[in-house]
């Protein structure tokens, strides 16, 4: 169950992706930006990308400077920070 929940997952980031991109070529593209916080969003893409991580074999040590955030669109900003760890 653990396995099939996270291949879901993953597969509704891909299908959003795929999405991102239809609506990025139809300048339909909407930012939301707001105050982000970083620790949010790096813990958001870890979880993203566990799965892979776990299955590789690898591990993965993150440090994040508490506190620091920035301004922009937190959706975008962790699937940045994911495809990076990918």
């Amino acid at each position: 169950r653990e396995v099939i929940g996270r291949q879901v997952g993953h597969l509704a980031r891909l299908l959003d992706d795929l999405l991102d991109v239809s609506r990025l070529s139809l300048g339909k593209v909407a930012l939301r930006c707001e105050t982000v916080d970083m620790d949010r969003v790096v813990d958001d893409a870890i979880e993203t990308v566990r799965g892979q991580i776990e299955s590789a074999g690898q591990s993965l040590e993150v440090r994040v400077t508490p506190g620091v955030t920035l301004e922009g669109d937190q959706t975008r900003i962790t699937q940045v920070v994911a495809n990076l760890l990918n």
